[in-house]
Parts: structure tokens; sequence; C-alpha cells
């Protein structure tokens, strides 16, 4: 479900992604806020496949971006990650912030 469209920062979403993460990895809070940008998925933090496909819906169910399957695959580390989302996000604001702008002149 999607949450409702407010704007977020760049920091908000980062944060908003570690905490999916650490949810799909069954992580303690004190360990989540310990996951960095340089972290590898799979060889620090221990993702696999499936893990991967959780984080990938659970992202693209709360910021209503689409993350291709290549794309998803190329993941290496948590930054990666957030700097994807960060930049889908931010396009999907603007294509809608044009989108309301255009109606607003008709």
């Amino acid at each position: 479900m999607l949450e409702e469209k407010i704007q977020k920062t760049p920091e908000q979403i980062e944060d908003g992604v570690r905490e999916i993460l650490g949810k799909i990895l069954r992580m303690e809070p004190e360990n989540v806020k310990r996951i960095t940008r340089d972290k590898n998925l799979q060889n620090d933090l221990g993702m696999d496949s499936l893990d991967g496909v959780e984080l990938i819906m659970a992202i693209e169910d709360k910021y209503g971006v689409e993350i291709p399957d290549e794309k998803a695959q190329s993941f290496k580390t948590f930054g990666e990650v957030v700097d994807y989302v960060v930049e889908k996000y931010k396009k999907q604001e603007n294509r809608e912030q044009e989108n309301y702008a255009g109606r607003q002149e008709n």
C-alpha cells in the first residue's frame, strides 16, 4: 500500500530503506542503525536472493517506484540501493509536479 504522498528527503528515504532491510533480515534495532552505505548486501549483511526480492518489493510498495529486475540484481551495497531509490523517487516527484502544474493551466 502506498504511503500518503509527502515529499521525502534523501535522508528520510535512506532511513526508510534501512528500516525495511532491517525487518527483512530480522535485525535488532541497534544493529539496523549500523547499516552504512558501504555495507555489501551479501557479504556484510548476509542477504540472499529471496531477501533481495523482498527488499525490492517493499521499496516499490513504500515509495511507489519501479525497480527493474536487471537493476535490482546489480545492487552490491546498501548505498547503491539508496541512491537508486532517491533518484527514481525524485524523478517521479518531478513528473507528478509537472503533471499537476499542467492541469492547473487548463
